[in-house]
């Protein structure tokens, strides 16, 4: 006679307990609940290959980034260290670049603008910038407020550029509005701003590869 009767236990005086298995169930099969539809643990599951690749682009666009600053600032530092010539807005007396034999050459003016950390009147400063230039072809007038390309690294601000033939160039720079009276000095170097361009064209490169990667990374994480 049963003494203990439940769900699945069938007991008999004197007979050790036995669990009966419903069929079609096998005793080595004991997985998770989660698991028994083939679910899995619910633990998470990341990739190693997919880590170290993001992690690797990371690393890649931050040295892009790092590349791009230190060409910027060699080459313009490089560059503005041996101007072709310097003077200052408002002078009566223009700046003489003596131009090599060989060809024309590109010069850029640049307008230093060191102390000021207003940009509005960093704007209206090189807006008011004009300078007439005169080579041996002839005259040009060159404004800073319409440059193909303008470009401005850390104190200077290009005021725009202009191609001289082999001799002597007279280049002198003023305002536009008699009210401005700022003692700013310009320079004049060798080359193009767009020689700017490209360490710029880096950063911005790597800027975007580097946060591509960390959001792969960041998903990665999260899976």
């Amino acid at each position: 006679m049963c003494r203990v009767c439940g769900a699945g236990v069938t007991a008999f005086p004197g007979r050790p307990i036995r669990r009966v298995q419903p069929a079609g169930v096998h005793t080595d099969d004991v997985r998770p609940r989660d698991d028994q539809h083939g679910l899995g643990t619910g633990r998470r599951t990341v990739r190693p290959l997919s880590l170290v690749l993001a992690v690797t682009i990371d690393m890649i666009g931050i040295a892009l980034v790092i590349a791009g600053v230190v060409l910027l600032t060699s080459t313009h530092s490089a560059t503005m260290a041996n101007p072709a010539a310097a003077g200052t807005i408002g002078s009566d007396n223009p700046v003489v670049v003596d131009v090599p034999p060989g060809g024309p050459r590109n010069y850029t003016i640049w307008l230093i603008q060191d102390g000021i950390e207003n940009s509005e009147v960093l704007e209206d400063q090189v807006a008011s910038t004009t300078c007439v230039v005169r080579t041996a072809a002839g005259e040009e007038e060159l404004s800073g407020a319409f440059q193909s390309t303008s470009v401005a690294i850390g104190d200077e601000h290009s005021i725009g550029w202009f191609a001289a033939p082999p001799g002597e160039t007279r280049v002198r720079c003023g305002w536009t509005r008699a009210a401005r009276t700022d003692d700013r000095a310009f320079v004049i170097t060798e080359g193009t701003p767009d020689i700017a361009l490209w360490p710029i064209v880096l950063m911005v490169a790597g800027g975007v590869v580097s946060v591509a990667a960390t959001f792969a990374l960041i998903s990665a994480l999260r899976r």
